[in-house]
């Protein structure tokens, strides 16, 4: 089992980084080597929210469908695979206070 973990710095509104984030569409803009994140069915947005993706990795393209299965703005994500490489994330999103 692989753990990969990352922890970054913005100066940004917290609930933009959130909205931004929370919608794996924008995934392929920020994370490395994923060619596809496209909606499944309803909802296309928030918690219970389907994706197919696809990601990059040396020669092979690996595939995974998950599921927003924890969606509370403006603090965390978390997704489940639902089939295909079994993939499994967990977003936190906090506040570092007045600069």
């Amino acid at each position: 089992m692989v753990h990969v973990h990352n922890e970054s710095t913005f100066a940004i509104p917290r609930e933009y980084a959130f909205d931004y984030m929370s919608d794996l569409r924008n995934g392929g803009d920020w994370i490395f080597g994923i060619t596809k994140l496209d909606v499944v069915g309803e909802p296309n947005y928030g918690l219970g929210t389907v994706y197919d993706g696809g990601m990059k990795l040396g020669p092979k393209t690996l595939h995974s469908v998950i599921k927003i299965v924890e969606f509370e703005r403006p603090g965390s994500l978390r997704t489940d695979y639902v089939s295909g490489f079994e993939l499994r994330t967990s977003w936190k999103i906090n506040e570092l206070g007045p600069e």
